[in-house]
């Protein structure tokens, strides 16, 4: 899931229980649906933690989005309720 570095901010309720229910280690994705997730962060340019969010997103589509055979994989998107494409 990648979220706007100030998610916990600017998030309405409804947003924060989904995130509270993501985060809960019951409800590890890996366990219920059979699959990897990771959480990053997203920061427009200029922000100061850009180019740390770009860093993190970049591993975590290396680590995930790449086959032990070097083969691309689909990565899932998840859009909150109230969030924009």
């Amino acid at each position: 899931m990648i979220m706007p570095v100030e998610f916990e901010a600017t998030a309405t309720d409804e947003q924060l229980a989904i995130w509270d229910w993501w985060d809960d280690p019951q409800n590890e994705p890996s366990n219920l649906f059979k699959c990897h997730t990771f959480s990053a962060s997203k920061a427009e340019i200029g922000h100061p933690e850009h180019a740390r969010c770009l860093q993190e997103q970049g591993y975590w589509a290396a680590f995930f989005g790449i086959s032990r055979q070097g083969e691309k994989k689909g990565l899932g998107r998840i859009l909150l309720p109230g969030s924009s494409a």
